[in-house]
Parts: structure tokens; C-alpha cells; sequence
């Protein structure tokens, strides 16, 4: 809006040599517009010197035109706009209504975004997939079950996690150190980064120790359960 207003400044300030030029301007300018229309459009007639300064005596002035107007709502392009905005259509092969209801097919279709993102991390290059070659048609298949999986798991962590921040009304810090109650486990797998299984063999025994867990770490597997917890209670 503001710009065009900026444009019809512009616009109102150009002179031009002849009045069909100054009236044919504002209705190339309000071809360009969307939503708006031009009102209260005026040409004005002005002398002009040809040249800067006092103008001579006998010099001779010339006739210029400007156009002036104002910018306003179409009220009628709106409306058009809103009525073909406000729909939306979805078509399915599902016509039992009891199967499958209008706001069920709705919700589906929304839902399906979280499915694309699940794939798109089984496409990132963290995943390593693009690394794995294989040539028999039943490894292939056992490969993408095997990664089918994967994305369960994580899907199925990265709700409980959720649903623990939010039943717990707590919160960890996201990428940019700002509390957050819907983080992603593959953020979760670059905090645990750092953590490292030391073994420890003596004549004697076999120790485990945890390190580099910090208080964030532990945080995280506080709010995710005991079941995660014991697999960090080796060590400090």
C-alpha cells in the first residue's frame, strides 16, 4: 500500500506536453493495481517556463498537464478475492461418509505435512543413506523397513518428549538458547554430541563411565523418564 501511494506521488508529480498523455497515465497506474483503484482523478493545466530562471519578455511559456488522484479500496476486487480464497477443495475416492467425513479428510490432508518432514529426514545427509549401496533387490527392501523403523522411533521419541515438556510445564533451550516446548530430536541427538562411553578394564573388573554430561543433558533425560535415564547412571 504504502509503496503504491509512493508511486502515485511520483506519478502526480511528472508533467506531460499534452492532456490525452496526462489522461491515459492514472489508467495505465491503475491497471498495476490489485486491490485498489483510483478516485477522484483530475488533469491540471499549468504554464511552464522552457527554460530555468526569470523567464524573458518575449520569451514564450509552454502549456504542461499533471494528473492528480487519490488511491482507494475496490471494495468489489476484496470480495472477489475473499470468495475465491474461501474455499478450498479436496477430492477423495472415499464416498461413505461414515468412513471417512469431511473434517476427517480435511485433517488428513493437513497432517500430512508431518509425514513429508519424516521423509525428508530420512533424506538428509545425517542419515547417511546416500552412502549405502546395495545391488540385491531384497537388501534394498530390508533397508527401507530398517529405515522405516528409524523414523517410528524417532517420531515416536520426539512426541513423548514433547508431550513430558508440556505435561511437566517445563522447557530446554532451543538452537538460539530460548526456552522451547517443541524441539526436534535431531536438535536432542547434536546436544548429546559431546557424550562419550568410557570402558574401563581391570584384571578385576569392567567399568562404564559416562562423560560430558552437563546439566542441560541431564535436564533433557529428567524430562524424558527413567527408562532414558538408565542408560546415563553409569557415570558422571
Amino acid at each position: 500500500m504504502q509503496a503504491k501511494v509512493k508511486e502515485l506521488k511520483q506519478l502526480a508529480s511528472k508533467a506531460f506536453d499534452c492532456e490525452k498523455d496526462a489522461k491515459a497515465a492514472p489508467k495505465a497506474f491503475e491497471k498495476k493495481l490489485k486491490y485498489h483503484r483510483l478516485d477522484k482523478i483530475n488533469t491540471i493545466q499549468k504554464l511552464s517556463k522552457q527554460e530555468p530562471g526569470r523567464p524573458k519578455k518575449e520569451q514564450a511559456l509552454s502549456i504542461q498537464y499533471r494528473m492528480e488522484a487519490a488511491l482507494a479500496k475496490d471494495e468489489q476486487k476484496i470480495s472477489n478475492s475473499l470468495q475465491r480464497k474461501g474455499k478450498f477443495i479436496l477430492a477423495t475416492n472415499e464416498l461413505n461418509a461414515e468412513l471417512l467425513s469431511n473434517d476427517d479428510l480435511l485433517d488428513n490432508y493437513k497432517s500430512q505435512q508431518s509425514v513429508e518432514r519424516g521423509f525428508r529426514f530420512l533424506k538428509d545427509p545425517l542419515f547417511m543413506t546416500s552412502s549405502v549401496f546395495l545391488k540385491n533387490e531384497q537388501r534394498i527392501i530390508a533397508l527401507a523397513i530398517i529405515m522405516c523403523l528409524c523414523l517410528l522411533v524417532y517420531t515416536l521419541t520426539q512426541r513423548h518428549l514433547r508431550q513430558q515438556l508440556e505435561k511437566l510445564s517445563t522447557s530446554i533451550p532451543n538452537q538460539l538458547g530460548k526456552p522451547t516446548k517443541m524441539p526436534t530430536l535431531r536438535w536432542i541427538f547434536q546436544v548429546f554430541e559431546g557424550v562419550h562411553l568410557l570402558i574401563k578394564r581391570t584384571p578385576e573388573s569392567i567399568k562404564e563411565l559416562i562423560l560430558n554430561l552437563n546439566p542441560n543433558m541431564k535436564h533433557i533425560l529428567q524430562v524424558l523418564g527413567p527408562p532414558f535415564q538408565k542408560l546415563y547412571t553409569h557415570g558422571d
